[in-house]
C-alpha cells in the first residue's frame, strides 16, 4: 500500500473527507493567515498553492478539478486587483 492510499483511508476512516477537499481546507486556511497580513500576497499565495496542487493531484490521478478552478479564480482575481492598482495610480508619478 503506497503512502497516498494510505493517507486517504485514513481521512476516509477517521474524517469522512476525501483527500482532495482536506487538501483545499488545509490551503485555504494558509492562505486566510497570508490574507491577514495582505490581500495582493495572499491572492498570490493562492494562485501557487492552487498551482500546485493541482499539478499533484493531475500527477496522482485523484479529482485535479477543484484546484483548477480554484487556481483559475484566484488568478482572475489578482489580475483585477492589479487592474484596479494600475488605474488608480497616476501616470508619471514617482511615489
Amino acid at each position: 500500500m503506497g503512502f497516498m492510499n494510505m493517507i486517504t483511508n485514513v481521512l476516509n476512516d477517521n474524517l469522512n473527507i476525501s483527500l482532495e477537499y482536506f487538501v483545499l481546507i488545509c490551503l485555504f486556511l494558509s492562505s486566510f493567515v497570508i490574507f491577514a497580513y495582505d490581500f495582493k500576497v495572499g491572492l498570490i499565495w493562492t494562485f501557487l498553492t492552487n498551482t500546485m496542487a493541482f499539478t499533484l493531484m493531475y500527477a496522482y490521478n485523484y479529482n485535479w478539478g477543484i484546484f483548477l478552478s480554484t487556481a483559475l479564480i484566484s488568478l482572475v482575481l489578482l489580475a483585477l486587483t492589479f487592474y484596479v492598482t494600475l488605474k488608480s495610480s497616476r501616470q508619471g508619478s514617482i511615489i
